[in-house]
């Protein structure tokens, strides 16, 4: 199945947030299909990044609490139990939580991994195990347990990356899914007579929007294109913000890079893999790989051809050796731009091959050829601009 990527940009003639003014838009017609303004034919489907969502209900849960049917909910319950269960010696139920989880600074409400880990089992064995001690200091343990399972159980499913625990169709997890819009919806009524204790508008609408389009997405995947399940992690924004990230470290530290700078380096990315995502980033790691995957060539070029290309250049046959790499390059859908780009690839191939041998015979045929592929890689530049 081809997946393409459209950008839309949307404005709101109101004071309030753009963003805002749009999810609520969609939140207000959930119901309704939204049309792909390009494709008529096609259903839009709109996500928030999941995990920032998580950390907008783990910052609310931390501060003040919600109210919700059950009762109030608040982080106080697990401040009880990890204290608790520091006392211990020997094994502990919560052995990850530290202070940062359960009262995080401004840079470590930014970290995914904290709030992921905060609706994470740990917590909900230590709430079971202290259980007695939380008692002698809250009278209510229950709404926050309940709490605490439903956002454990929304992570799981939202976040599934393998086949055992994928979201399939008229399964538990869908159900799951479509009662959780329920309960949002019954929370938020419950919360209006009290007048506060619900998500932020925003935290909401994204749930909504996210969830809905998720559910979505695996009808028509199940039923149109014959998927079996669906990864749910496929749709975090990760690998977007990698991406970005990527160029904006390519060339040093710039967070603003050119035109210039941002198509060289999408061009160079096209052939090569330039960083890895840092270390302790926002971001899960992982590496991005190259936009024209292995699938779009036709095959890959064999080692009698390397060895031919090696000995034409020993032998100082320059011209020859541009030809045969030439002839290798597939002809596919992506032509034009393989066409524009193969220069900067030649270019690389012959440095690399120059720092392994450099016959001085050779030199005066290699600094022609670097010239004509510096001269053609420029014109290519001026077609861009």
């Amino acid at each position: 199945m081809q997946l393409e990527l459209e950008l839309f940009l949307f404005l709101d003639e109101n004071n309030d947030s753009t963003l805002q003014s749009f999810l609520n838009r969609l939140c207000s017609s959930a119901k309704k299909q939204h049309k792909a303004p390009s494709r008529p034919t096609k259903a839009a489907l709109f996500f928030s990044d999941f995990p920032h969502l998580i950390k907008n209900v783990r910052n609310g849960f931390v501060s003040k609490g919600y109210m919700t049917p059950s009762g109030h909910v608040h982080c106080g319950i697990i401040e009880v139990a990890w204290k608790a269960d520091c006392e211990h010696v020997t094994l502990k139920a919560m052995p990850s939580i530290t202070q940062a989880h359960i009262k995080p600074n401004s840079f470590e409400k930014m970290k995914v991994d904290l709030a992921f880990q905060l609706f994470g089992d740990q917590v909900i064995k230590g709430i079971f195990l202290h259980k007695e001690k939380i008692n002698s200091v809250y009278r209510t343990v229950q709404p926050t347990e309940e709490f605490l399972l439903r956002f454990n159980r929304l992570i799981r499913v939202m976040t599934s990356r393998t086949s055992d625990t994928a979201l399939r169709p008229k399964r538990g997890n869908q159900q799951f899914l479509e009662e959780f819009l329920n309960h949002l919806d019954a929370w938020e009524e419950c919360t209006k007579t009290i007048g506060g204790g619900f998500l932020s508008e925003s935290t909401a609408a994204g749930l909504r929007v996210t969830v809905k389009s998720t559910l979505d997405l695996l009808t028509y995947l199940s039923t149109t294109e014959g998927f079996k399940y669906l990864l749910t992690c496929r749709l975090s924004q990760d690998k977007l913000e990698n991406f970005f990230g990527i160029i904006r470290l390519s060339a040093g530290c710039n967070d603003h890079p050119t035109v210039s700078q941002f198509l060289v380096t999408v061009n160079l990315m096209t052939f090569y893999n330039l960083a890895k995502s840092p270390r302790g980033g926002n971001c899960a790691s992982g590496v991005v790989k190259a936009l024209l995957s292995p699938a779009s060539l036709k095959s890959t070029p064999p080692k009698n051809l390397l060895v031919s290309i090696n000995d034409l250049l020993e032998k100082g046959r320059v011209d020859e050796a541009e030809e045969i790499i030439d002839s290798a390059v597939a002809r596919n859908d992506h032509s034009s731009y393989t066409e524009k780009r193969s220069h900067s690839a030649l270019t690389y191939y012959v440095h690399t091959t120059l720092l392994a041998m450099l016959p001085e015979r050779l030199w005066r045929r290699i600094v022609a050829l670097l010239v004509r592929l510096v001269c053609a890689q420029h014109k290519t530049r001026q077609q861009w601009m």
